[in-house]
């Protein structure tokens, strides 16, 4: 960030990606994967309460080294909104593959807690962020492609 400024929890980000923009909301550091960021589900900044509500409970959770790709300008801050601001502790990661490379078996992780006995999810278990940290190029493009948590399900 400019000046070496810290994000704060709350600030908003603007990507750009091949002509689209997407908005990060910084939600503060998990204790092992660092910078969580939520993906606001909007096409612009939204202007009301309202409009904040919605672009947070469409969006979704991942783990992406914010402070290193502001100072390099890979995303920019545009503003700041106080909404959910909570940084998950609950993650779930893969853990049984199969030769076609789909999970087999998750394991969700809540702490200090693991509990691997996940062949299927719940609804409330595939919006769950995915255990990993993202660099630039998986974010773009998974941006891009529209993704959504509960696609890995």
């Amino acid at each position: 960030m400019e000046g070496g400024k810290k994000p704060r929890p709350g600030d908003v980000f603007e990507l750009q990606v091949e002509g689209s923009v997407a908005y990060l909301q910084y939600l503060g550091k998990h204790p092992s994967y660092g910078d969580a960021i939520r993906i606001l589900h909007t096409k612009s900044l939204p202007a009301t309460a309202q409009g904040w509500c919605a672009a947070v409970a469409k969006g979704y959770i991942v783990f992406y080294p914010l402070r290193s790709s502001s100072a390099q300008g890979l995303v920019s801050m545009v503003g700041h909104h106080d909404k959910a601001l909570e940084v998950p502790r609950t993650v779930r990661r893969a853990g049984a593959r199969d030769r076609d490379g789909r999970v087999r078996r998750w394991i969700i992780v809540e702490g200090d807690r693991i509990d691997s006995s996940h062949e299927v999810l719940t609804a409330e278990q595939r919006m769950l962020p995915i255990a990993g940290i993202w660099n630039h190029a998986m974010l773009c493009k998974r941006v891009l492609q529209g993704w959504r948590p509960e696609e890995e399900a």
